[in-house]
């Protein structure tokens, strides 16, 4: 127990606002001031002689047992346990302790107890809210989360921000960011961010970034900066960005699309005419505007397929674009028509271009003979106000109509060839294989007493009847083997194509009906129209054995070759089917 002096000294601790207490080496408590009562709620008669072991909470005695282990081991103790109230609350207590030895031996303990409990709660708040700060960086799937300091170096880096930027954490670690992944505007923006969260200790708006990742990419983010606090100071910067890389494609490309044509790459109608109201003042006059018309593009998508009508397409827009200045609009203003606004260019400067346009398209002819590029011009010059670019737009288009009518049948006629040509490159047009068409059938129509106009007409038929066959796909052309039916079904498409061919040209529109019914059989088994018997135009009954029989006797991916005794025979056994039966004894007869 304690001396009187130390009676009198203990007295002085009444009224502290601590826990004075002095307990034996086992836990017995010996001494106790009254704040006891205030902060425990018991009197200080309840607490002495109990050991203090009897107050601590039980969840905490394991605590309570690496105290006792401290106050054998150590003079001074510095722990923290958990108490009881009268009322069965707990109280976190910090103990500052002494031991006092004798004889070298611990004999008991003296010490102060402060109520800690809101502050050690606030801390386990703290430490609890920056471990579920880091669980949310470390595991947010989507989200690249990244810590810096006042000069923008990197402290916390997460998964996927590794695998957004291709670098981890080892190589970034205490790097500036900005320097690793930031360029011109986007590096000053970033320090100006990094500023205002520090130095003011506000949060910066959401905005986009474009970054460059380690690879060289340049990807897109959306991003946000907010400061951490400690107390009153910002601990650190904490950046959280999504990646919209893909969705800022999408938008670019929408952006794009409207004002471009997607398949030329040349600014569309909407900008055009956009354009034309810009430059409708004085500022730009004299002002020059040229129309563009690509000639046979339907007949090229008729005949050929809209594959080789866009390719064509293509062309025209790069031999169109060719001549002019960046200050220059070029668009595509509709399916087959291009236009040209020229600012400040005279009437003469708008001549010269239509002499280089047609310039670049002889240079593209010369290097795709195939498929010939032809378009018709027309241009007009505004030096007025009074004539508004939509007049001068009119006019253009007006003299491209004109040169297109001038020019019409000779670039049919420079297409149709073209087809021809492409038949022979194909093997479909053969001198041998058509000359002897042309002089059997010519020979059975004499014998049957055609007139000369229908001798001239089966005379060109044999030449020309299966030139549709230039827009079958090769795959089904040359297929060995018998045809699926969807297949037959596109085979069976080139007489109607071979048709709006002759149309096109003056030189074969007198035989093109007879192109169109050159497959058609005797009992109306053939196509496209299943005509009969005298429904079908005798020049192409006579055209329909002469073909057949020279099909047989020639080599044919799908079949063997005939011989001909085998070929007459079959013609024989399809007299009154397939052939007019008078013309097939007649031809037999013949040729036989």
């Amino acid at each position: 127990m304690p001396g009187i002096s130390e009676s009198l000294s203990f007295e002085l601790f009444e009224d502290v606002q601590d826990l004075i207490f002095i307990h034996d080496m086992d836990g017995k408590i010996s001494y106790i001031n009254n704040y006891v009562f205030k902060l425990l709620g018991y009197t200080a008669q309840d607490v002495l002689g109990k050991n203090l072991k009897d107050f601590v909470a039980p969840r905490f005695l394991e605590n309570y047992s690496t105290y006792v282990d401290s106050i054998f081991r150590e003079k001074y103790v510095q722990d923290v346990l958990c108490l009881l109230t009268r009322g069965g609350q707990e109280r976190l207590l910090e103990f500052n302790n002494v031991v006092y030895y004798r004889e070298g031996k611990p004999e008991e303990v003296r010490g102060v107890a402060r109520d800690v409990t809101e502050r050690k709660w606030a801390e386990k708040a703290l430490t609890d809210a920056l471990g579920r700060f880091e669980s949310i960086i470390e595991h947010t799937p989507m989200v690249a989360v990244q810590g810096f300091d006042i000069n923008g170096c990197i402290y916390h880096w997460n998964p996927v921000s590794e695998k957004l930027y291709g670098m981890g954490i080892k190589e970034v670690l205490e790097k500036p960011f900005h320097e690793l992944f930031l360029e011109g505007k986007e590096a000053e923006r970033f320090k100006e961010d990094l500023k205002k969260v520090f130095d003011e200790g506000l949060p910066v708006e959401t905005r986009e970034f474009a970054i460059i990742t380690a690879s060289g990419e340049k990807r897109w983010v959306y991003s946000s900066m907010f400061p951490v606090f400690e107390g009153d100071h910002c601990l650190e910067a904490i950046r959280m960005e999504m990646d919209i890389t893909e969705r800022k494609k999408v938008e670019e490309r929408l952006e794009y699309l409207s004002t471009h044509d997607p398949l030329t790459g040349l600014y569309n109608r909407g900008y055009f005419e956009e354009e034309m109201r810009r430059l409708d003042t004085s500022r730009f006059r004299p002002v020059s505007i040229i129309v563009c018309d690509v000639d046979d593009l339907k007949l090229v998508n008729d005949t050929l397929g809209h594959d080789k009508g866009d390719a064509l397409l293509k062309a025209a827009a790069a031999a169109v674009s060719l001549p002019f200045r960046s200050s220059d609009m070029v668009a595509r203003i509709g399916g087959d028509e291009f236009a040209i606004i020229l600012p400040r260019a005279s009437r003469d400067v708008a001549q010269n271009a239509c002499r280089r346009i047609e310039e670049s398209i002889c240079q593209y002819n010369c290097s795709n003979p195939q498929l010939p590029l032809s378009i018709s011009l027309g241009a007009s010059t505004s030096t007025m106000l009074e004539h508004s670019l939509i007049d001068t737009f009119k006019e253009a288009d007006s003299f491209m109509y004109h040169d297109k009518l001038r020019k019409t049948n000779s670039t049919k006629n420079a297409m149709v060839r073209s087809l021809l040509s492409t038949m022979g490159n194909k093997d479909l047009l053969t001198d041998g294989y058509t000359d002897r068409i042309k002089e059997m059938a010519v020979a059975l129509g004499k014998e049957v007493g055609l007139s000369q106009k229908e001798i001239t007409s089966v005379s060109i038929l044999a030449l020309v009847h299966d030139i549709g066959k230039v827009g079958i796909p090769d795959n089904i052309l040359y297929k060995q083997g018998k045809l699926l039916p969807e297949e037959r079904k596109i085979m069976e498409k080139h007489p109607e194509i071979g048709h709006r061919i002759a149309l096109s040209s003056a030189e074969l529109a007198s035989v093109a009906d007879y192109i169109l019914s050159h497959h058609e059989w005797w009992n109306g088994q053939g196509y496209p129209f299943g005509l009969r018997k005298t429904e079908i135009p005798i020049v192409c009954r006579i055209l329909s054995i002469v073909n057949a029989y020279n099909a047989m006797t020639s080599k044919r991916p799908y079949r063997k070759v005939l011989s001909h005794k085998e070929a007459m025979a079959e013609i024989k056994r399809c007299a009154g089917t397939q052939f007019d039966p008078e013309l097939a004894e007649m031809f037999t007869e013949l040729f036989g």
